[in-house]
């Protein structure tokens, strides 16, 4: 049986830039990263965190998406109503 090695949450932590409890906290959410309890540690298959960050990755809007907002701008002797 040829297995890669788990990683642990300090590996992911130095991966990601992030502390350790982030990597903890990121297992409770839902969609978050899958660990595997080994003995008393969580520890991550490499795939199932590459799939993760694949997952979390935010696509470039193209043009026609774009949608311009038009700002609100008050003119001397409008009623202004609050909600």
């Amino acid at each position: 049986m040829n297995q890669k090695p788990m990683l642990t949450a300090q590996d992911l932590a130095e991966r990601f830039g992030v502390s350790i409890y982030t990597v903890y906290r990121l297992t409770t959410k839902p969609n978050g990263l899958t660990g595997y309890r080994v003995g008393r540690r969580i520890r991550f298959k490499a795939e199932e965190v590459d799939a993760y960050l694949e997952a979390q990755a935010i696509k470039p809007v193209e043009d026609a998406e774009v949608v311009q907002i038009r700002r609100f701008q008050y003119k001397p002797g409008m009623k202004v109503v609050s909600l």
